[in-house]
């Protein structure tokens, strides 16, 4: 039995999160910022943070060279 891609796709009525759907909305950025805010924190309280992100920093500058 196939189960058409729109029909998989569809999300249920009662789904909580439908509302990011819309992700251009005010509401739906202020969650986004929210949650990458709180990543942020918890990435940067990690003691290997600063050393990986002091390591990307150096790749990403090699890039510019290459």
């Amino acid at each position: 039995m196939a189960i058409s891609t729109a029909a998989s796709a569809q999300a249920p009525a009662d789904d909580p999160y439908l509302w990011l759907e819309e992700w251009k909305t005010p509401r739906a950025m202020e969650w986004v910022e929210s949650h990458n805010a709180a990543t942020v924190s918890r990435l940067e309280a990690d003691p290997r943070y600063a050393t990986r992100d002091a390591r990307v920093a150096h790749v990403d500058a090699l890039n510019g060279v290459i």
